[in-house]
């Protein structure tokens, strides 16, 4: 087995997922390897390129010494990472996603609430505290039997690590949790398209923040310039919500109203730090 670097540069927002909002730098380029970024705090807009964008040096590393455990949530994530363009193949093609592609889909969603840097402070603040974190550990281990080792586990590794211990198990948790979501495939509207951010999954909580994700939750993601996906529990069938009615696990057109609305109220609101457009955008200064 090739032995991993002792210095990993990982991303925050993997790259496949962002060569589906980039551009070309050039003509010879194989791959779209630049993205146009909005910082709101500096008012204007910048083109940087994708394999730089929100990388951090071992920042999921765990506390261990052989690289299968130290790395394991960057090489499960990378297994995952690897289905991504299929995914997306089969929604341009097929108008759909297959059984298979569902699975991935819900393994990548998982992932990518885990790598949030919005999310990850957000579980960090809930382990430090001892009513929240206990609550939090019950939670990612609810369908497993798992909860005692992770706790032995957290108590021999200093506080600084437990984030990395946990991200494994609340990425199995959300997996699960996925299984009981249904999944809607949206088409942006001829001419215009989904654009995302630096915490691209929208988890409408409809003002419910007990569990990391209520039964009554719906949820956005961008997944290209093309198409976003909606989720909602299987249960939760109110008809207050129009996209609920829509075919699951297929490709569906909206109009321009919806399309707008959900960029405006859900997708722009979600940022942690940087609006990733969907289109080449000229720098914007303020």
């Amino acid at each position: 087995m090739k032995e991993e670097p002792k210095f990993q540069k990982q991303h925050q927002i993997p790259q496949v997922y962002l060569r589906h909002f980039g551009f070309k730098k050039d003509e010879t380029s194989k791959k779209n390897d630049c993205i146009t970024v909005l910082n709101p705090t500096k008012g204007h807009s910048e083109i940087v390129d994708i394999i730089d964008f929100t990388v951090k040096t071992n920042i999921y590393d765990m506390p261990f010494v052989d690289d299968k455990h130290k790395r394991h949530f960057e090489n499960e994530s990378n297994r995952v990472e690897n289905e991504y363009n299929k995914i997306i193949n089969n929604c341009t093609y097929a108008f759909q996603i297959n059984p298979k592609d569902e699975t991935y889909l819900e393994a990548f969603v998982a992932g990518m609430i885990c790598r949030s840097i919005f999310n990850r402070d957000l579980f960090i603040d809930r382990l430090k505290n001892t009513t929240t974190r206990d609550k939090f550990i019950n939670e990612i281990t609810l369908f497993t039997d798992d909860k005692k080792e992770l706790e032995t586990l957290l108590s021999q590794v200093p506080l600084e690590h437990h984030i990395n211990i946990v991200l494994g198990h609340l990425m199995e948790h959300l997996c699960h949790m996925f299984l009981f979501f249904n999944k809607i495939i949206l088409k942006s509207p001829k001419g215009y398209s989904w654009s995302t951010s630096d915490n691209p999954v929208v988890i409408d909580r409809k003002e419910l923040y007990d569990w990391t994700i209520p039964s009554e939750a719906e949820l956005y993601f961008p997944l290209s310039k093309d198409f976003c996906l909606f989720m909602y529990h299987k249960k939760n069938n109110k008809s207050d919500n129009p996209l609920k009615k829509l075919p699951i696990n297929r490709v569906s057109n909206i109009d321009f109203k919806t399309f707008d609305n959900i960029m405006m109220s859900q997708i722009a609101k979600n940022i942690a730090t940087y609006y990733i457009f969907g289109e080449e955008i000229e720098p914007i200064n303020s």
